[in-house]
Formats: C-alpha cells, sequence, structure tokens
C-alpha cells in the first residue's frame, strides 16, 4: 500500500563500521546495505581506509596505536522549543557510512581529499537508544595530524525509527502496536533494492503482524517531501548529489604525543523524544499519542537525534 506525505512541508530532522572490528550487540556491519560517500572522495572502488583489524595500513597510517569511533547515545532530557509531541524511539538505528574531520570551520561541499573513514561502499546499521555506544569504525592514531579539528561530517545512508502507535482500522477497534519509519539519505541499496535519498518507508506492526505499510519513492515519482538542508543549533544536515551527512563543529586537539597512544572519537546523540509530531483532531486520535489509519497518519516533524557532539579522549 502506497501513501503520500500528508504534510508537503514536513521538516526532517536527523542528526548518525569496519566489518572487521568486533562491534558487539549493537553494531551491524553491512546488513544494513550499501553506499559510498562519494562527496567525500569515495568512488566505489578503492578498498575502505579502515579496512584491516584495529588499525589502517599504507598511506593511511602504519602507527601501533588506533582511535576507536563510536557512536554513543543518551535520552536525557532536553528543552524542545515546539509544540509538538514526542516520543523517544523504542528501537532507533543510524547506518554509518564514513567521517571526514576538518581544521577549519567548514569542509568544501565535496570534503577532504583524505577522508578519516571511508567504508568503500559498505555501511554499519548503529543502535542509537538510550545508553548504547558502537564503535562504527577504528583508525591508525597517526591518521589525524597535530592541531585542532573544528569541524566534523557524519556519512549516513539511512535512518530508522520505531515508537508505540495506535492504528485506527477502517472498521473494529483501534489497535495498539508499534510504528517504524525509515528515511533514506544516501543512494544506496536497502534489502537488494536500490534506495534513493529521499525515500520512505513506513509499517505499522501490532502482535507479529503486518496492519499497515506506507512507501514513498523518490525515483518512481511519488510526491515525497523534499529533503532539504536544515540546521537544529549546532547540527545541520546537508543532502547534494544523492549524498547526505550531518555536520556540527568540533574541538578535537591533537599533539606531539597523540600517536603514542590509544584513543577513543565519542560522537554522542540526543535521542530525546526525537520524533515529535503533530497532533490532529480525527475521529478517535488521542493528544500525545501517534495514530495512524488505513489512509493517513500523523504528520511527522522531526525525526532523528537533537544534536551530536564530539569528545576525543586519550587512553593511558
Amino acid at each position: 500500500m502506497r501513501l503520500s506525505f500528508l504534510c508537503g512541508s514536513l521538516a526532517i530532522a536527523l542528526s548518525a563500521c569496519d566489518p572487521s572490528v568486533d562491534l558487539g550487540s549493537t553494531g551491524t556491519p553491512g546488513s544494513s546495505g550499501s553506499a559510498v560517500p562519494a562527496a567525500a572522495g569515495g568512488d566505489g572502488t578503492k578498498t575502505p581506509s579502515n579496512s584491516l583489524p584495529g588499525v589502517s595500513s599504507g598511506a593511511h597510517g602504519t602507527g601501533l596505536h588506533s582511535v576507536a569511533i563510536h557512536l554513543r547515545s543518551t535520552a536525557a532530557p532536553v528543552t524542545h522549543a515546539d509544540d509538538l509531541s514526542g516520543r523517544t524511539p523504542a528501537l532507533q538505528k543510524l547506518a554509518f557510512g564514513g567521517l571526514d574531520l576538518g581544521k577549519s570551520a567548514t569542509l568544501p561541499s565535496g570534503g577532504s581529499s583524505a577522508p578519516l573513514v571511508e567504508l568503500g561502499g559498505a555501511d554499519v546499521e548503529a543502535t542509537i537508544n538510550d545508553g548504547s555506544d558502537t564503535v562504527v569504525a577504528r583508525v591508525s592514531a597517526d591518521r589525524l595530524a597535530i592541531g585542532t579539528y573544528q569541524v566534523a561530517r557524519i556519512y549516513v545512508t539511512h535512518v530508522t525509527s520505531s515508537i508505540d502507535a495506535t492504528f485506527h482500522p477502517a472498521t473494529g477497534p483501534a489497535v495498539f502496536g508499534v510504528f517504524t519509519h525509515r528515511l533514506v539519505l544516501s543512494e544506496s541499496s536497502l534489502d537488494g533494492v536500490p534506495a534513493y535519498a529521499g525515500d520512505l518507508h513506513h509499517t505499522f506492526v501490532a502482535g507479529g503482524s503486518t496492519l499497515a505499510k506506507f512507501d514513498c519513492s523518490t525515483n518512481s515519482g511519488d510526491a515525497c517531501p523534499d529533503v532539504l538542508p536544515w540546521s537544529r543549533g549546532a547540527l545541520a544536515l546537508t543532502i547534494d548529489k544523492g549524498i547526505g551527512w550531518y555536520e556540527l563543529p568540533v574541538s578535537l586537539t591533537v599533539d606531539a604525543s597523540f600517536a603514542q597512544h590509544d584513543s577513543d572519537l565519542f560522537f554522542d546523540v540526543n535521542v530525546n523524544e526525537d520524533v515529535r509530531w503533530q497532533d490532529t483532531s480525527a475521529a478517535g486520535f488521542s493528544p500525545r499519542v501517534y495514530d495512524t489509519t488505513t489512509t493517513s497518519y500523523e504528520p511527522v516533524m522531526q525525526f532523528g537525534p537533537n544534536s551530536i557532539t564530539a569528545q576525543l579522549v586519550a587512553k593511558p
């Protein structure tokens, strides 16, 4: 069943592996699809710069020490300056596709000539639930030159959120279940099918059964809402030539002793009630409850992290 969005001016707000890295239970390398951060210099053919366990090799670094890159999440309360209803997802995932750092305040639209992480056609779907901590890549410490980095760019192929919701069938009582929303940010392949920036996929599941399914494909000519560049505070989303990324200011200082230690680069993601929607007054709908029917759903006005900050920590 296909459905166009009710709100053409939908404000889409999203905030963010190496297959050789042990990610534990929260990272799924290569399972979500594939996309190349071409805007960052990837051409779909080169070997990922973080392709070896633990450290990189060759021109991408030869040191004995490494930097583990984390997506770390919290649902700590934040102030939402809107009149929308919101809910913290029961499950939220972000498909990490690469990382670029710059020493000036901005990066060129095409990225730097040597991104810190290129996954070379793969991505990793990392869980960003409250308390999650996923190592999405590991690079040689000597890849980071001495100096202070001022900007970070996180490439993302798609983001998925699941929230509790109420489904109103054409006949019969309302059903309580889970509404899952997936938005594509970069041209990629999902479940073996080509996906394009702006594609949307929604399902409502209750008792193990899918009761409703909504799809919107930009490549099929569907009236999908534009995924326009936006900013929320210091965090900005840009989509250029089919590639999507989050860009944020950072202050990461690398000194002469940095390459002599293992380090962690944390990107801290706030997900407090980050799925936000406009309540409507349709029959049977309740305030501050996400309601959907066989033909419509309440307009989602924000979707994805509220903020991302960065911290570089050297280990003893």
